[in-house]
């Protein structure tokens, strides 16, 4: 972890220190302004990953309950990740998300900010490991009718081998193709401590060259529109008094 934080620590130190030789030179300046911000957003990360860890173990993570529309949670995914995808260079990726019909029907009552964080290291994830092809999200029902979340990609795949070690913290494949994919190896420890804190567990399905299909469930308890509706009303009345 040492190392982790070291390496954008000296990133931002060395060409903070430059900046001052490139008073006059703008393209410079704007370069090395780039390269600090993105150092300082990498170091960000890593501590608040490590304050998500510490949480977990500490047991000072509660589970907050609301009630909302899953398209609603969708939309927003879906928008962070097209605009990550620009941003990674990875537009030839093919990205989507999708609800079986009846699953967008449901507003559900449930961890809204832990499900998107889980989606999110779990997606972040996909397109680390994927140069080509398709990542697909969502959520579907299975045979005995529950609801089960899914991020799949296209990507390297991973060995069976090392299938329960990647949960573990601050591990990360040593293969060819993931040695620039960046990440401090907790991601998915999060994930799964994230899953399980709801009460809920966590598999893997992947083949090498491949792909790799995450899927989770959990604990929850859906409501009627009407009922939702008039929940967002009593809050609304809350704040007015």
């Amino acid at each position: 972890m040492s190392h982790e934080i070291r390496t954008p620590m000296n990133a931002i130190m060395g060409f903070s220190g430059l900046l001052v030789n490139q008073y006059n030179n703008k393209p410079k300046l704007e370069k090395y302004t780039e390269i600090i911000n993105q150092r300082c957003t990498d170091l960000l990360n890593i501590v608040n990953d490590i304050l998500d860890i510490a949480k977990i173990d500490s047991g000072q993570l509660s589970v907050n309950k609301e009630s909302f529309h899953l398209e609603e949670l969708f939309v927003e995914l879906s928008a962070f990740f097209t605009d990550l995808q620009k941003r990674l260079g990875k537009e030839n990726i093919h990205f989507s998300m999708h609800c079986t019909h009846d699953s967008l029907q449901n507003i559900i009552v449930a961890d809204k900010v832990k499900l998107k964080q889980i989606f999110i290291n779990l997606i972040h994830n996909a397109f680390k490991f994927t140069e080509s092809g398709s990542i697909e999200s969502g959520c579907k029902f299975d045979e005995h009718d529950n609801l089960i979340f899914y991020v799949a990609d296209t990507g390297i795949g991973i060995p069976t081998a090392k299938q329960e070690f990647i949960f573990e913290r601050f591990s990360q494949l040593n293969m060819g193709l993931t040695k620039n994919a960046g990440g401090n190896g907790l991601g998915l420890s999060i994930v799964k401590g994230l899953i399980e804190l709801l009460g809920g567990k966590i598999f893997l399905d992947s083949e090498i060259d491949k792909g790799s299909t995450f899927s989770f469930s959990f604990p929850f308890r859906t409501i009627s529109p009407e009922f939702h509706i008039s929940e967002k009303n009593e809050e609304l009345n809350q704040l007015d008094r």
